[in-house]
């Protein structure tokens, strides 16, 4: 996720001889070595994880800096940025830019499938303007990267592909838990915004695969404000 790859960059760079300044909200878990300023969103803020305000409050914090380079470990925060140190941005996701403007797009799958469109609406403007302003972005696959050039008119070879990273070392395979998920299979759900990332397209392909396997359970790691409809769609599909 975002946060572990913010962390694991500074560390990086940390360990490389790199002085850091990193710029994060209140509450934000420190990391050793780095000098740390915090900024507070604003008390109401309509953008999920309060981006647009934060926005902001790092454009007020970058004023105080003489720093040779900035990273928006989340490219569209630079929205309200325009200083003149060179800015480049990470791109994590490409769904507003996908964004379909016809609204009835969205009824089969989202519950609020109007608010969302609006908000998805609005969301494709701002962070068009935000991503066109860097100096370069980099992104998390190829794919991110091509719609996010396609769609928002960027020049491709201004986006550079750098994959994030993961452990792949072996872990030993435990028989008896081995044993205990061949006999009680489980499906993992892990996030928030549980309907973009496609739990009610899981409560009908799990309704589907019960007859086959009937000790098959879902499992939600996440939280989300509408996770009371999911649970309502379960038991309009008759999943216990």
């Amino acid at each position: 996720g975002l946060g572990a790859y913010a962390t694991s960059l500074a560390k990086g760079l940390v360990e490389r001889g790199i002085d850091v300044v990193v710029i994060a909200p209140v509450g934000a878990q420190r990391i050793n070595g780095v000098d740390w300023i915090e900024v507070e969103p604003a008390r109401w803020d309509f953008t999920h994880g309060n981006w647009l305000s934060l926005s902001y409050a790092f454009a007020r914090a970058l004023k105080t800096l003489d720093a040779d380079i900035i990273h928006f470990t989340d490219a569209r925060e630079a929205f309200a940025y325009h200083g003149k140190i060179p800015a480049v941005g990470t791109l994590h996701d490409d769904y507003f830019a996908r964004h379909r403007w016809w609204p009835w797009y969205y009824r089969r799958d989202y519950v609020d499938w109007i608010q969302r469109w609006a908000y998805y609406s609005i969301v494709t403007l701002l962070e068009r303007k935000a991503f066109r302003k860097l100096t370069a972005l980099t992104a998390n696959s190829n794919a991110t990267a091509q719609t996010i050039s396609k769609r928002y008119h960027i020049a491709i070879d201004k986006i550079t592909t750098i994959y994030l990273g993961l452990d792949l070392t072996p872990q030993p395979v435990d028989e008896e838990l081995e044993r205990e998920r061949l006999e009680n299979p489980k499906l993992l759900f892990v996030g928030g915004n549980m309907q973009r990332k496609g739990l009610p397209l899981v409560l009908r392909a799990l309704k589907q695969l019960l007859p086959s396997f009937p000790n098959l359970r879902l499992q939600i790691l996440g939280k989300n404000q509408n996770l009371g409809k999911m649970q309502h769609l379960a038991q309009k599909l008759e999943i216990q």
